[in-house]
């Protein structure tokens, strides 16, 4: 939904569709759509133990596989934003067949490096980790469900004839940084139909211990004792940047509260080869969430990603 909810003639995925791709949408777990396990409820602590890691080298690697043979294809085009471009990043960094299957990855505000993140949100949620991790085990709490009441709750609150509409875009921009000039207020209450989503407590902390250790790093259990067992070394291993040879094209701004310019430049410094395209979005106020709601966005961001798609991978 976030990647559709603007309609025809904006969206990626539809402006792709109608220059002849074959467009397939997928859901992260824990989100809505995407709550069923064959043994375990999301009363299960177990069910929400994941991260982004477990996005990436199972739910990925399992949507890649079955895309490739329901198509009967060798190879995929793959576009993620956000958390989508971590979950790749994992998969190609340590299954290294599947950079082989994937003929480009398009990675929209990459999250790799989040030392230099400056959202006051994701700020709170870093200093005080400890406290709210705490609360949250004695509340015996591990995810957050998708919540309709929320989302219904927010379209009242923030739809076009609200009063706090204003005070829904301020705090929208606390997180993913203020450009109220490319919110479609008319259409705002359609996107936070859908948004926030359902989210596992783990993923959120693994965001957070990278923004205090400055690496992008598998999860840290805690204690070289736990790292240890996991993973037979007293400090989880890094994501090996180096190791990943599919073909990118990255796009990135210079008010994105959560994917700071310094941070995506460490990130393309430590590649072994060179994107295929790469690129600073020269509109100066975009921010985290515009690359997927900027009112705008086809004109100063999506012209130029269906431009590069088109070269390196024409439609057959």
């Amino acid at each position: 939904m976030d990647w559709i909810w603007q309609g025809p003639n904006v969206s990626l995925p539809l402006l792709l569709a109608d220059s002849g791709y074959d467009i397939w949408l997928a859901n992260m777990r824990g989100t809505g759509p995407s709550m069923r396990h064959k043994t375990l409820t999301p009363a299960d602590s177990a069910f929400w133990d994941y991260s982004f890691h477990e996005k990436g080298i199972y739910d990925m690697a399992s949507s890649v596989d079955y895309i490739l043979n329901f198509t009967e294809s060798s190879k995929l085009t793959y576009v993620g934003h956000s958390q989508g471009t971590t979950a790749g990043l994992a998969l190609t960094s340590l299954k290294l067949e599947y950079n082989d299957k994937i003929n480009l990855m398009v990675m929209l505000s990459p999250i790799v490096y989040l030392e230099h993140m400056i959202s006051p949100i994701i700020k709170v949620l870093s200093d005080y980790r400890s406290i709210i991790t705490l609360v949250l085990d004695m509340l015996d709490i591990h995810g957050l469900e998708a919540a309709s009441n929320v989302n219904r709750l927010a379209e009242v609150i923030c739809n076009e004839d609200s009063p706090l509409q204003d005070l829904c875009i301020h705090v929208i921009g606390l997180f993913a940084g203020f450009d109220a000039d490319q919110v479609d207020k008319s259409k705002l209450a359609v996107f936070l139909s859908n948004t926030p989503n359902g989210v596992s407590v783990k993923e959120v902390f693994h965001f957070v211990q990278e923004i205090s250790s400055g690496a992008f790093r598998q999860y840290d259990f805690g204690n070289a004792a736990s790292n240890l067992l996991h993973y037979g070394t007293s400090e989880p291993p890094s994501y090996n940047i180096s190791e990943v040879t599919v073909p990118l094209a990255v796009y990135y701004a210079k008010n994105d509260f959560l994917a700071s310019i310094v941070d995506v430049e460490k990130f393309l410094g430590e590649l072994s080869r060179d994107p295929v395209d790469r690129y600073l979005i020269e509109y100066d106020y975009c921010n985290h969430l515009d690359f997927v709601s900027a009112k705008d966005i086809k004109t100063f961001l999506y012209d130029r990603v269906m431009g590069v798609i088109r070269k390196e991978v024409p439609v057959s």
